[in-house]
């Protein structure tokens, strides 16, 4: 006898059904089921940012950006001005920089290394990490999960 598959992905409900010559009945889910995702995740939440109409944050005079923020993931602009530094600090978050313009100098976990226009770094959560500007860079950072929110003011508990 054939059963059908159900595959739900969060909020999106049915995302496809497969044909199995079992009796047993398989439900496959990934990530949350619609019941457990919160309500903010839902399709009506959705939006488009526009970049160019976000204000810019001064965070010091180095250092300056426009942060845009999910439930799960915040993305940051950052500019910062040659020889700005971002001290030592860790977060919870995962991390993960896309070098648009300039080399930045990155310590993480101990480890030096330069990261220039084109190149992603990851850094993974809990392991401390600190930044130098070597020219004037242009970076974009994603952070994953709901202590991301409190990672937008790191920069400013760690002046």
């Amino acid at each position: 006898m054939k059963q059908s598959v159900v595959v739900n992905l969060c909020g999106v409900g049915v995302l496809g059904v497969a044909m199995v010559e079992k009796r047993v009945s398989l439900r496959i889910t990934l990530g949350w089921t619609e019941d457990r995702c919160p309500r903010s995740n839902r399709v009506t939440d959705t939006r488009i940012y526009r970049w160019d109409e976000l204000p810019f944050e001064k965070v010091t005079e180095m250092v300056s950006r426009k942060v845009v923020t999910g439930d799960l993931q915040t993305m940051v602009q950052v500019y910062l001005k040659r020889g700005a530094h971002v001290p030592l600090h860790s977060h919870d978050s995962e991390q993960m920089v896309y070098v648009l313009q300039g080399i930045v100098k990155w310590v993480v976990g101990g480890r030096e290394m330069l990261v220039r226009e084109g190149e992603v770094l990851y850094v993974p959560s809990c392991v401390r990490h600190q930044a130098e500007a070597l020219e004037d860079t242009f970076q974009l950072a994603v952070l994953s999960d709901k202590e991301s929110r409190v990672t937008r003011q790191g920069l400013e508990k760690h002046q």
